[in-house]
């Protein structure tokens, strides 16, 4: 078995999404002018590959599992999403 680290995300909600993107889009370009390529841009895919995007996200936490276990954690970390999703309205009607 080997350890998998695991991001646990809240995606961002479309406007900041845009503007998030159009932030590391402007700082890229700053960054090229000095002679300073970012490899990642967020909102288009990893280097090298085709699908999958460098998504804007906000980490709520991050752990190390071993690869057998990642199951049970992303059961665990939906049930929770929704018991705080729940809790959310209960506050917010």
């Amino acid at each position: 078995m080997s350890l998998v680290t695991l991001d646990v995300v809240a995606v961002l909600p479309a406007g900041l999404r845009e503007q998030a993107i159009s932030c590391g889009r402007k700082l890229s370009e700053l960054m090229a002018q000095c002679q300073h390529h970012s490899q990642f841009r967020l909102g288009e895919p990893f280097p090298g590959q085709e699908s999958g995007g460098c998504e804007p996200h906000v980490s709520l936490f991050m752990l190390c599992v071993e690869d057998d276990e990642v199951p049970e954690v992303v059961e665990t970390v939906a049930r929770l999403a929704q018991s705080c999703e729940h809790s959310a309205r209960a506050v917010n009607p």
